[in-house]
């Protein structure tokens, strides 16, 4: 196994654990052209070699965001236990003349036991008066002591990387149990800007009558990309109130008051989620993006055949933009919960 500490220049000066806070000390104090910015405790657990990428998406968010940065690779597949930790500061300047406005970053290197070392290094390293916002980037939920999750104000993921999202969703809840932790699911925020534009199609009482008497739901995802739109789907389901009768393949059925829906999950290369259709006997609302556009093409199809066409903004799928929406977000997701309990045995 290649030694991923070899290409860790990146992460900045190597100290020390137990002299991270004197050396953190000494970075402020040796320059005063710079001032430290700190609002919340954002960290970063990934796999040992994914630190170098980390610390560049973490460099592009101190415009946008105040934080403490703890970076934490772990490789818990190495037989000895070793720690390394690297200090750095992510800094701009807001307008000539002023002071650099500067984010600091912790990076803690665990190899080994991980689970026994991981809580200590995490907690010890934090800036207590501030909330904690942790985005899990790991393989595997069983790395951590469950008695981190009572510290987490925020748990974020991405259930689309996942290759088995139903285990993996119940191994989640287990390991959060009644805690207080919000989950901020990527997966879920790629289709924000499209849940909106939805929405907004049947904010007329007629449309609104439309909506609750849906017969047929089509969604066309990318390979590997089924996780966002059975979460959509399960959005539909739960604001709806309809019952899942399970699913054979693409093909799910649901029930809403006296009305059975059809749904179909069909795989293209494309988008993440490319189109959706909802249709009833009285409208048809079709959303569709294409590769390389920016922006939501949504036709709304009257029983008449008389086409209204619209144009929204679209989802941004790449990981900056995706953190971004989260870190802007301090909703506690609670629509996001109940389209999970609809989705969950869909996945």
């Amino acid at each position: 196994m290649p030694d991923t500490l070899a290409s860790l220049e990146s992460l900045g000066t190597p100290v020390e654990v137990a002299a991270i806070g004197k050396e953190l000390k000494k970075l402020w104090t040796a320059d005063q052209t710079r001032t430290r910015a700190t609002l919340f405790n954002f960290a970063v657990i990934c796999q040992g070699a994914a630190m170098a990428e980390n610390t560049e998406l973490l460099s592009h968010f101190v415009r946008s965001h105040a934080f403490h940065a703890l970076l934490i690779g772990i490789e818990p597949t190495i037989s000895a236990d070793e720690v390394k930790a690297w200090i750095n500061a992510h800094c701009y300047l807001p307008k000539a003349g002023a002071k650099h406005v500067c984010c600091e970053q912790v990076s803690i290197s665990v190899r080994g036991n991980v689970r026994a070392l991981l809580p200590n290094l995490l907690f010890g390293h934090l800036d207590y008066d501030l909330p904690l916002t942790l985005w899990w980037r790991g393989n595997n939920l069983a790395d951590l002591d469950s008695e981190m999750w009572h510290w987490v104000d925020r748990l974020l993921f991405d259930s689309q990387t996942w290759t088995e999202p139903r285990s993996q969703f119940t191994a989640l809840r287990q390991a959060l149990g009644g805690t207080r932790t919000v989950l901020c699911d990527l997966a879920w925020t790629r289709t924000l800007r499209l849940r909106q534009a939805l929405a907004q199609m049947f904010d007329t009482p007629d449309t609104a009558n439309a909506l609750q008497h849906l017969k047929r739901v089509d969604i066309t995802h990318a390979p590997g990309a089924r996780t966002p739109a059975v979460l959509l789907l399960g959005w539909l389901a739960a604001q709806l109130g309809w019952s899942a009768h399970g699913a054979r393949g693409s093909h799910l059925r649901f029930s809403g008051g006296d009305t059975d829906i059809a749904c179909e999950l069909t795989e293209v290369p494309g988008c993440d989620v490319s189109k959706v259709e909802l249709a009833s006997d009285q409208l048809t609302v079709t959303a569709t993006r294409t590769n390389g556009s920016d922006f939501l093409q949504i036709q709304v199809r009257d029983a008449s055949g008389r086409i209204t066409p619209h144009v929204m903004p679209g989802d941004c799928n790449n990981v900056m933009s995706l953190l971004n929406a989260e870190l802007e977000s301090w909703g506690r997701h609670r629509v996001y919960l109940k389209a999970l309990t609809a989705a969950e045995g869909l996945l």
